[in-house]
């Protein structure tokens, strides 16, 4: 119980010590106690007697070469087995590593050769430099797991066939750190993680991640940079077309002093010839030289931007890879969602809900274009405040979204309040960071996405990348929703009042009876008839009757509540859906309408004007009847018979279910 940390390993270590010696050291002082013994009996039986002496050299010492001999006979066998075992160890563990390196470049798209010929070339460059042992041993592991932090970058970055955007190539810059934590938990007794961390390092000192220069990058290190890039330039890769053994050639020369070591670029130039003999010897395939030359990038990286700022690695290299996976497996759902919505409403919500697995913030709003195109509104509004940002317009150029939306570029890390200044000083100061993406189609925008947080004070490159990679499936879902709803709407619309066409009406009209007989409430249908319009468009032409038409529609959609649907029929007739309305409140609202129409002059050119008057007739459910076609029925018949009574002059004023007041047509 009193025994410490200390004592223990002191025991430990003792353990260990006492089994080396049985297995190593054991027959050892055997031997020598062995050997001198005899030798001590040898010369005291010479000096003394001779007989005795001869005897014992004849009989008793004749044993002892044997048991030295025995001694160490098993010693050798046992330095052999270890020996054997410790190579057969090797074999695995270098096998297990080259297992890993395929697994690593397959994702990255590149094949087993690669990995064999940059093997091939880092080792015979170390054995030319005079490296010791251990530094061999280190320069072969990192030739195969160099890589190895890729792990921890998303596939579509590695395998993009474009240019990589800056915060793409932010992320590409993380895998030699991540590789290098990686490694750092495996306990090789040579220094593998120094070269595998160090291997985009620049001789100009312009490299990542630490900027070392010259020679404060390990030499294991320069060597890997410049026979894995030869190698990569000598290939095909998802970003560009493989160059020419010239032309890649031509490039390290020209990048000697720059990226590579001047002297390593002339002895590796000088060994090409016999590497390559080399490796044909072996069967390992050289890539195919391509036809034509192809232009590349004077880079080890894909065409990317190079940003300056270097991103702090504090998570661990196995939660970056998680991360990484887990981010491909957002953006895939994010995209199966959005594309499988037409409604616009519904995408929007999706869009917003979506987005908060990836990037942090506190109010989301998704603005979209309307009208001649000068202001976006605010269509979905999410998270803090959402309320004051619901349905509020933004003129092109005004704030950061308006500035977005008109330059067609994102804006971030400025300063919130610029766009934040109608909510209030209190309100807009408890907001940190904003970030806004252009809504693009086809080159044009057509909306913003603008994200403000209350919690992080700047939105970093990962933040970016992230919204880079998936506003290209946010804006195709929200142009084929606005498709979708502008289509809907001109099939739902009569294009000259704006109002709803009957295709509209009847399926409202066929909901509404669902409910108003599910609950029981009465529901009235009017169908509404110009009186004399024909004489407008003969008398004023028809740019005058559809003129009328349209303020006749407005005349009649102000005078019922919100929740009533009113829609043009055909030609000169209206329809109207009262709710919760029976036969006797349908007689307010027709009294109501045929007022307001009566009282409805319209202005034309030249002094004229116009008026018209209505006859209405409604019809009632459940008393008229359950269904669209019995209540259209029957309110149409009504509406004709109350026309009839108005040309005759018998129609009592007033009367229900339909009347009009006799207006001659004014000139």
């Amino acid at each position: 119980m009193g025994l410490t940390k200390t004592s223990l390993s002191n025991r430990g270590g003792a353990a260990r010590l006492s089994g080396v010696w049985k297995e190593a050291f054991l027959w050892i002082p055997i031997t020598h106690l062995a050997s001198t013994a005899a030798a001590g009996v040898t010369v005291y039986s010479l000096e003394n007697h001779a007989m005795i002496a001869a005897f014992f050299i004849l009989g008793l010492g004749l044993p002892v070469p044997l048991v030295i001999y025995y001694a160490f006979k098993t010693y050798h066998s046992k330095v052999e087995d270890e020996r054997r075992h410790s190579d057969q160890m090797n074999e695995v563990h270098m096998s297990t590593l080259e297992a890993l390196a395929m697994a690593i470049d397959a994702k990255d798209q590149t094949t087993h050769q690669h990995i064999r010929r940059v093997q091939i070339y880092a080792r015979r460059m170390g054995e030319s430099m005079k490296m010791g042992a251990k530094e061999l041993k280190a320069l072969e592991a990192a030739s195969l797991l160099h890589d190895i932090g890729k792990l921890g970058v998303p596939d579509y970055i590695l395998n993009k066939p474009g240019k990589l955007t800056e915060h793409e190539f932010s992320k590409m810059k993380s895998h030699p750190v991540i590789g290098a934590e990686i490694l750092s938990n495996v306990k090789f007794d040579f220094p593998v993680a120094s070269y595998v961390r160090a291997h985009h390092e620049r001789w100009d000192g312009r490299g990542y991640p630490d900027g070392l220069k010259g020679e404060e990058i390990p030499l294991g290190a320069r060597i890997l940079a410049l026979v894995d890039h030869f190698d990569a330039l000598h290939s095909d890769r998802p970003y560009r077309k493989a160059m020419t053994r010239e032309e890649a050639i031509r490039h390290i020369k020209e990048q000697s002093g720059a990226f590579f070591d001047p002297r390593l670029v002339k002895l590796f130039l000088a060994m090409l010839d016999s590497l390559n003999a080399e490796i044909d010897g072996l069967g390992i395939q050289e890539p195919e030289t391509p036809r034509t030359s192809a232009t590349v990038n004077n880079s080890s990286a894909p065409a990317a931007g190079f940003a300056e700022e270097r991103t702090p690695l504090t998570e661990s290299a196995l939660g970056k890879i998680a991360a990484a996976h887990q981010e491909v497996l957002t953006l895939h759902d994010i995209a199966r969602v959005i594309s499988s919505s037409l409604c616009l409403q519904d995408t929007v919500a999706i869009i917003t809900s979506r987005l908060a697995n990836l990037v942090p913030y506190s109010t989301c709003v998704i603005y979209l274009t309307e009208g001649d195109k000068t202001k976006v509104r605010a269509q979905y509004a999410g998270g803090l405040n959402r309320e004051s940002f619901r349905n509020r317009t933004v003129s092109l150029g005004e704030g950061i979204t308006g500035w977005v939306v008109e330059n067609h570029k994102p804006m971030y890390n400025t300063s919130p309040l610029l766009d934040l200044t109608f909510l209030g000083p209190e309100a807009a100061s408890a907001y940190r960071s904003v970030m806004v993406f252009p809504v693009m189609k086809r080159g044009e925008a057509f909306g913003a996405v603008s994200l403000y947080s209350a919690d992080v004070p700047n939105y970093t490159d990962e933040h970016l990348r992230l919204m880079e990679m998936i506003m290209q499936p946010i804006s195709d879902a929200l142009h084929n929703a606005m498709t979708f709803e502008s289509t809907r709407r001109t099939a739902l619309t009569d294009q000259l009042t704006g109002l709803p066409n009957m295709r509209a009406f009847s399926m409202q009209l066929e909901r509404e009876l669902h409910s108003a007989g599910r609950a029981q409430l009465p529901l009235s249908v009017l169908v509404i008839d110009l009186n004399d319009f024909k004489r407008v468009n003969d008398t004023f032409g028809h740019m005058a009757g559809d003129r009328m038409l349209f303020q006749i529609g407005q005349v009649i959609r102000r005078q019922l509540r919100d929740h009533d649907i009113v829609a043009r029929y055909a030609g000169d007739e209206f329809v109207a859906c009262l709710t919760m309305t029976d036969h006797e409140q349908a007689g307010h609202v027709i009294r109501r309408i045929q007022n307001a129409i009566d009282g409805f002059v319209l202005d034309l050119p030249g002094g004229e004007t116009v008026s018209l008057t209505a006859s209405i007739g409604a019809a009632t459910c459940p008393n008229d009847g359950r269904s669209f076609e019995e209540l259209m029925m029957q309110a149409d018949k009504r509406m004709y018979r109350s026309k009839e009574e108005a040309r005759s002059g018998n129609r009592p004023e007033g009367a229900f279910p339909a009347f009009s007041k006799a207006r001659m047509l004014a000139s």
